[in-house]
């Protein structure tokens, strides 16, 4: 696959958990995803998954063109948060397809 066609990005589970551990760790954009799909629990911190407010820190600063946020709690009203996310991000839901091009 040439740098041109790379349009999916797979995240190891419990990214936060391994920012929190290992510092670090650092996000940057590539300017090349269309898709980016990342775990946002609630509002309220968790020991092991991101909130939504780190999922979009981590988006903005990764700079996909989408961003669909998942492993969502039932907390998360969708439609409220989706009002209050910014723009090319909202909260994944049940019967997503994203388009992929390998």
């Amino acid at each position: 696959m040439g740098d041109g066609d790379r349009r999916l990005s797979l995240w190891p589970h419990g990214l936060s958990h391994r920012r929190k551990r290992h510092p670090g760790i650092e996000l940057c954009s590539t300017g090349r995803l269309d898709h980016l799909v990342v775990s946002a629990l609630r509002h309220k911190p968790h020991p092991s998954h991101a909130t939504v407010a780190q999922a979009v820190e981590w988006a903005r600063r990764i700079g996909a063109r989408h961003t669909w946020l998942t492993h969502i709690a039932h907390e998360l009203g969708h439609e409220e948060t989706n009002r209050a996310l910014p723009d090319g991000i909202r909260l994944a839901y049940d019967g997503l397809s994203l388009p992929v091009s390998l």
